[in-house]
């Protein structure tokens, strides 16, 4: 699936981030309005880093119909990561492709372990 959908949010402490293509449940966020990078959300979660590699944040950008990433992070730097709940973790994968991912709903991370992502525009 590879939808491209732009939108805002705006949270209560005024900060306003820019989400970028949004597909399979996965959407990125961040103060610049940059496309194809930001905090790495799943159906408005944050991913943990637990398991998490280059394999991982390939499958995932080309989930999101990107060709693939420049880098991935961790670490809570956004305000608003304290705000959102931690929807997935433990995402490994074997190929750079999504069906290769085996993932986790319930967690044992914090906001500090959020995956920062930046795909290949």
């Amino acid at each position: 699936m590879n939808s491209k959908t732009i939108l805002t949010l705006t949270v209560a402490l005024g900060i306003t981030l820019s989400s970028s293509t949004v597909s399979a449940g996965f959407t990125l966020v961040n103060e610049a309005g940059d496309v194809g990078a930001g905090l790495l959300l799943y159906n408005g979660n944050t991913v943990c880093d637990d398991g998490f590699s280059d394999d991982s944040a390939i499958a995932i950008c080309r989930e999101m119909g990107y060709p693939g990433f420049h880098s991935w992070r961790y670490g809570n730097l956004f305000g608003i990561q304290a705000s959102l709940d931690i929807g997935l973790d433990d995402v490994v994968c074997s190929s750079g492709s999504w069906d290769s991912c085996s993932s986790t709903t319930s967690h044992n991370c914090a906001h500090s372990e959020d995956v920062h992502l930046n795909c290949v525009p």
